[in-house]
């Protein structure tokens, strides 16, 4: 009965995770759109960067933009989701 109680809290915390997530998805989007209006659509999700030695944590963002964006504004405004994110790496790609 007890391991049946410690895998249901287990549970829960990835269930919790994963919404924490989408808000956390969700409020970064409205952020960026803010800044920037000619984004149409995101993909924000933690990733893993994988090679044959190593694994590394990133945070994938996807942006599709109906416009161009300046190299500048790009580098500002992955310099201000690594700071949002708390996340250090940063695969900012635009589409």
């Amino acid at each position: 009965m007890a391991i049946k109680e410690e895998q249901g809290k287990e549970l829960q915390l990835q269930i919790d995770s994963i919404k924490n997530q989408q808000v956390l998805s969700n409020q970064v989007f409205a952020e960026i759109k803010a800044q920037f209006p000619g984004v149409r659509n995101a993909i924000i999700q933690p990733s893993a960067i994988l090679s044959d030695s190593t694994t590394q944590n990133t945070m994938l963002i996807l942006l599709s933009m109906s416009g161009n964006i300046p190299s500048r504004e790009k580098a500002r405004l992955k310099n201000w989701l690594q700071v949002r994110l708390n996340q250090p790496n940063i695969n900012l790609i635009f589409q």
